[in-house]
């Protein structure tokens, strides 16, 4: 049970990191976009604001969001191809090794 409890705490980043995928990969939120705040983003998921930067941080390095100084974050203006991959290695850390 504690083990469970860990990895919900752990991967609970993931959550926001789905959630902004889907929402620009439905075109639902198009480039350009400004996201919510992560406080907003924070409170909406009841989570602590350092998992909110962890999850954007990953969606960085995916270049699917692109953050500009003093103004907020923003769906990246020109999508790259890395972001519309699927990055397995998330999901990876989930399976069954023998």
């Amino acid at each position: 049970m504690m083990r469970e409890s860990y990895l919900n705490e752990h991967y609970n980043y993931l959550k926001i990191v789905e959630y902004i995928e889907k929402k620009v990969n439905t075109g639902e939120w198009t480039a350009g976009r400004k996201l919510p705040s992560q406080r907003e983003l924070a409170k909406g998921f009841g989570m602590n604001r350092s998992t909110v930067i962890h999850a954007l941080e990953v969606l960085k390095d995916q270049e699917l969001i692109e953050s500009k100084a003093g103004s907020g974050t923003y769906v990246a203006s020109q999508l790259s191809p890395l972001s519309q991959q699927i990055n397995w290695n998330r999901y990876s850390k989930f399976s069954v090794h023998p």
